[in-house]
């Protein structure tokens, strides 16, 4: 069974032909798959950071697993892996209690509201969304909160408003064209 180091260092991980049955089957996973797990990780919303951490408990995992050999399809067993395994670290992290550092010497409270010149910025950037959604035909506007702030499907929204869903696609295309425009000429200023 390979050890975490060999995982961390895939150059200290042997060659298939070194080794028999199980750790040959997963150090030639290892090798063909490892790096489109990354990217996979990655594109799933996982840092880069991250994304090598669940990689190398994968293979952890996988080093227990005696039906290695077996495996039929083995990307998309190690991708349904994957993203057990960032669904566990999500689930993890929202019911793990926050870190809060206690320095002794220091007796400061620190506000969780953000500073006035944050708070501020956000401000303004409402203002400016709003403004901006002002600036749409009734219907786009109407369409782009009914997809945006509820959350509605185009099937869902074509059905509330007795129209179709690509006249709903081409309504979202519009309202998503200007609002990208407006921000782009108000950051080029």
């Amino acid at each position: 069974m390979p050890s975490a180091d060999l995982l961390l260092n895939p150059r200290a991980l042997p060659r298939p032909s070194e080794v028999s049955g199980t750790q040959h089957c997963l150090a030639r996973l290892y090798q063909s798959h490892a790096p489109a797990l990354l990217r996979y990780a990655c594109s799933k919303g996982a840092s880069q950071h991250d994304a090598e951490e669940l990689v190398q408990e994968l293979f952890i995992r996988l080093s227990h697993y005696d039906n290695l050999p077996q495996l039929h399809n083995e990307m998309a067993f190690l991708r349904t892996v994957v993203v057990n395994l960032l669904r566990d670290r999500h689930r993890r992290n929202q019911h793990a209690p926050q870190w809060v550092e206690y320095d002794e010497s220091n007796h400061e409270y620190h506000s969780l509201l953000p500073e006035p010149e944050a708070q501020l910025s956000q401000q303004q950037a409402v203002a400016q969304a709003e403004a901006d959604l002002a600036q749409l035909p009734a219907l786009t506007r109407r369409i782009f909160l009914l997809n945006r702030i509820q959350s509605l499907s185009y099937e869902d929204i074509a059905t509330q408003l007795n129209i179709g869903v690509m006249v709903v696609r081409r309504h979202l295309r519009d309202a998503l064209m200007h609002l990208t425009q407006r921000r782009m000429q108000r950051e080029q200023q």
